[in-house]
């Protein structure tokens, strides 16, 4: 009874009831959601506590304010689907030595990621996991070493240790 048929809809800028722009679409079609959830942190120095939340201490961006450089946590301002990615990598002179990086929900691992590595050469791991989040959800990174060998992830410009994450939807 009180639908509403459409057949061309010309929308250059969505707000909200409060007039904060939404989203805006440009002259090529292309939607920008400003408001979206995201962020991007590495870290700054060499870290090399295992078994410890990794404080990714130097944002890149975080447009809605929901990562915490202290604590190196994420909370989900909204219930959804959110993707997250991670890496990092270490200096491997050591057979006996391995390192995986934990993405944590609420301080349990939802995905691990194991390095490859080879004798004397820097070993990198990474990926990304998408996960449901209730808005409070918390989400951070675990770095793990185990062995005598060394257990540093580094800091090195473009090379540093890296967490990332966005809303979906």
């Amino acid at each position: 009874a009180n639908d509403i048929a459409v057949n061309t809809l010309d929308v250059a800028t969505i707000r909200a009831s409060n007039g904060t722009t939404a989203a805006t679409i440009d002259s090529s079609g292309i939607v920008k959601k400003p408001k979206v959830p995201a962020f991007a942190a590495k870290i700054s120095s060499n870290w090399t506590t295992s078994g410890a939340t990794v404080i990714f201490d130097t944002e890149s961006y975080d447009n809605s304010n929901n990562y915490n450089t202290s604590t190196g946590v994420f909370t989900a301002p909204v219930d959804g689907m959110y993707s997250f990615t991670t890496g990092g990598a270490r200096y491997y002179n050591d057979p006996t030595t391995d390192y995986i990086l934990y993405l944590k929900k609420n301080g349990v691992s939802q995905m691990g990621f194991l390095n490859t590595h080879e004798q004397g050469r820097f070993s990198w791991t990474g990926g990304s996991y998408a996960m449901y989040l209730d808005s409070g959800d918390e989400v951070s990174v675990e770095w793990w070493a185990a062995g005598s060998g060394n257990k540093t992830l580094y800091a090195s410009g473009s090379s540093s240790g890296y967490f990332t994450g966005y809303f979906i939807g």
